[in-house]
C-alpha cells in the first residue's frame, strides 16, 4: 500500500496568508490545510490528504502551470489562457482566453498578474478576471513577472529586462542584459530583483530604477531559484547547486546533484532539500551544502516541502500508472523510509 500523509501533518504547515503587499507566486503542488492543487500535463488536481485520491479532476486534456490560491479559488494558467478554479467542487468560476498561451499568474497587492508568450502583460481582477490594464514592453515572449515595491519586473527572448509599474502597467524603466533570459525573475527582497541569462550570468538589479547591484557569471545557467535569508539557492542546467551570498553574488558552496533540479530547493532550519527530475532527493546541510542523506524515488518527482526538522513530503508521478503520489521521506533513516513510501500496490 502507498505510505501516504495524514491530514494531521498537513495542518502543520503554515496557512497561505495574502497580506497586503505581499506577493503570491506558483508553488507546484499548493498545499491548504485540509488539500493540496497539483497541475501538470493532465490539468488540475484538488487531492484529499488522507487518501491521495482525487477530490476533482479538471482541464485533463490541457497542460496547466503552477497554481495559486486566492481566497476562494484555484488560479491558474495555460494553453486556453487563465482559469479560476472553485476550491471546492473545481468548477471554472471564469476563464480569460488570449491569443496565446499563458504562464502561471502572480498574485500582489489584490490583482492577479499575467504573462502570455506573446510578450502581453496584463493585470487581471482576481475576483471576475476582469481587466485592469495590459501591457506589452517588447516583441519577444515575456516570462512571469516579479514583483518588488510596487514594481513588476519581467523579461524574456529579447535579452531586456522591463520594470512596470504594478498599478497601471506603466513602463518605469528597461535595462539591457545582453542575453535571452532562463526564466522568471527572482523577488529577493530590499528592492533586490535576481535574473538569469542562458550566458551563465546571474545579476541582481534595483526593481526602483533597475540598477545593476552586481552580477557573477558561473559556467552553466542558473535556474530555480529559492531564497532562504541571507542565501540564494540556484540549481543550474548542469545538475551543480549553488549558494550564493545575496548581497554580493559571491559564491559561498556548491555541489553536484544527479541531475537537474525539477522544483526549487526547499529549507527548514539548516536542512534543504534538493529534488532532481531523475527522482533522486538530498538533504544537503545549508551552511556548507554538505550531503547528509538521501536516495531515489521510483517516479516523476513534480513538488516537494519540509514537514518537520528531518522529515520532508514529495510528490511523485507514477511512471505507469495516471495520478499523484505523497511520499515521506526522513534525513535520519531515509532507508526505512523510502521503502515503505515507495511500496506499490
Amino acid at each position: 500500500m502507498k505510505y501516504l500523509i495524514p491530514l494531521f501533518m498537513l495542518l502543520l504547515l503554515p496557512a497561505l496568508l495574502l497580506a497586503a503587499g505581499e506577493a503570491v507566486y506558483p508553488a507546484n503542488p499548493v498545499l491548504e490545510e485540509d488539500a493540496y492543487f497539483l497541475a501538470g500535463a493532465q490539468g488540475v488536481q484538488r487531492l484529499d490528504p488522507d487518501s491521495g485520491r482525487p477530490v476533482w479532476w479538471v482541464l485533463r486534456q490541457e497542460q496547466m502551470h503552477e497554481p495559486v490560491l486566492g481566497r476562494n479559488a484555484v488560479l491558474i494558467g495555460g494553453a486556453s489562457g487563465v482559469y479560476a478554479l472553485d476550491k471546492e467542487d473545481g468548477r471554472i468560476r471564469w476563464h480569460r482566453g488570449f491569443a496565446s498561451p499563458a504562464f502561471s499568474p502572480v498574485l500582489y497587492r489584490g490583482l492577479l498578474y499575467t504573462v502570455t508568450r506573446d510578450g502581453w502583460v496584463r493585470a487581471l481582477s482576481p475576483e471576475d478576471g476582469a481587466g485592469r490594464w495590459q501591457s506589452q514592453p517588447g516583441d519577444g515572449w515575456l516570462y512571469p513577472p516579479a514583483a518588488e515595491g510596487g514594481v513588476l519586473i519581467t523579461g524574456g527572448q529579447m535579452g531586456v529586462v522591463w520594470g512596470l509599474d504594478a498599478k497601471t502597467g506603466e513602463e518605469l524603466w528597461r535595462r539591457e542584459v545582453g542575453q535571452e533570459l532562463v526564466y522568471s525573475p527572482l523577488a529577493v527582497g530590499n528592492h533586490q530583483v535576481l535574473i538569469t541569462t542562458f550566458s551563465g550570468d546571474v545579476i541582481s538589479l534595483d526593481s526602483r530604477d533597475g540598477r545593476e547591484r552586481w552580477r557573477s557569471r558561473f559556467s552553466t545557467p542558473s535556474l530555480n531559484g529559492s531564497v532562504a535569508g541571507a542565501l540564494i539557492l540556484l540549481g543550474s542546467m548542469d545538475g551543480t547547486l549553488r549558494a550564493i551570498e545575496g548581497g554580493t553574488g559571491r559564491l559561498l558552496w556548491q555541489q553536484t546533484l544527479a541531475g537537474r533540479l525539477t522544483i526549487p530547493v526547499t529549507v527548514h532550519e539548516q536542512l534543504l532539500l534538493a529534488v532532481t527530475e531523475a527522482g533522486d532527493y538530498n538533504f544537503l546541510r545549508l551552511d556548507t551544502g554538505q550531503r547528509v542523506a538521501g536516495g531515489l524515488l521510483k517516479g516523476d518527482p513534480v513538488g516537494g516541502t519540509f514537514l518537520g526538522t528531518d522529515t520532508a513530503l514529495i510528490f511523485i508521478e507514477g511512471r505507469n500508472n495516471r495520478g499523484v503520489v505523497p511520499v515521506l521521506v526522513s534525513a535520519n533513516n531515509v532507508s526505512t523510509r523510502l521503502n515503505r513510501a515507495s511500496r506499490r500496490d
